[in-house]
């Protein structure tokens, strides 16, 4: 096997490789996020729409547990409500506990308004966590099968093409046991950013490869906890099997879910 990614002559070939990879995978981010804006601008929210069917869902004893550590915990400080636009519009994570029993899957529905940032944990003095209540809202939402995959056909489409053979790719030389996976949005919209920061990253790192994939978080994030671990599984189990044992990412998101 040929060692694309070792300095020399052979880096020229690799970049040009590289960048033309990058090419094909920057085509579809910036339509995505345009779609996705008009998109969401066009929507009415998801306690409107057919996503929120009014059958009970029996709730796991995981999220009753988290249910009442927050409604025990929570002293309604409001340094939460301070920071995020979510909060501050449906009040106090004790309020939105205590309002319903999110046994209706209409009312689970708000767990896909927070945008699961983290960033209530971060300020909370209490460090509790609603953002882990609702993902776990959201993967109930999916295994009662009341989720809609249609009110996220665009960025779940992105993801799907994202991992497509097509956009991914693998250049993983002999020997290799580092690689850099820019993400989606870096090669997206800065290719010859990364293109140069891969060549950087060569000088400390020779023997480096480079991972053109989808880290598959917006299925996470949606709930779809099965498809997420399968797919995110696969990735993992095809990188070890390269003997490959560190990950250089160049997105936020990247490294949330590679160090989950």
């Amino acid at each position: 096997m040929s060692r694309p990614f070792v300095g020399g002559k052979n880096t020229l070939s690799a970049g040009v490789v590289v960048k033309v990879a990058l090419a094909l995978l920057g085509l579809f981010p910036l339509i995505a996020k345009r779609g996705l804006t008009w998109y969401r601008r066009s929507q009415p929210t998801l306690r409107q729409t057919g996503q929120t069917k009014a059958e009970p869902v029996l709730l796991p004893a995981t999220i009753s547990s988290q249910l009442r550590i927050i409604e025990e915990h929570c002293d309604e400080c409001g340094a939460c409500g301070k920071t995020c636009a979510f909060l501050s519009h449906y009040g106090t994570p004790k309020a939105i506990v205590t309002g319903d029993d999110f046994s209706p899957a209409v009312s689970q529905a708000i767990a896909y308004e927070c945008s699961l940032c983290g960033l209530c944990t971060a300020v909370c003095p209490k460090k509790l966590d609603p953002g882990r209540l609702f993902l776990s809202l959201r993967r109930a939402v999916v295994a009662a099968g009341h989720f809609d995959a249609s009110v996220y056909r665009t960025i779940l489409g992105y993801e799907k093409r994202g991992r497509s053979k097509f956009f991914s790719w693998q250049g993983i030389p002999v020997g290799c046991d580092t690689v850099f996976f820019p993400g989606c949005n870096l090669p997206g919209t800065r290719m010859g950013t990364t293109l140069r920061l891969y060549v950087e990253l060569c000088r400390t790192i020779p023997n480096l490869g480079v991972v053109l994939d989808c880290c598959s978080k917006p299925s996470h994030d949606l709930g779809r906890q099965a498809h997420f671990t399968s797919v995110f599984d696969e990735l993992r189990q095809a990188l070890l099997k390269k003997g490959v044992r560190r990950i250089l990412v160049a997105c936020p998101n990247c490294l949330k879910i590679f160090q989950q």
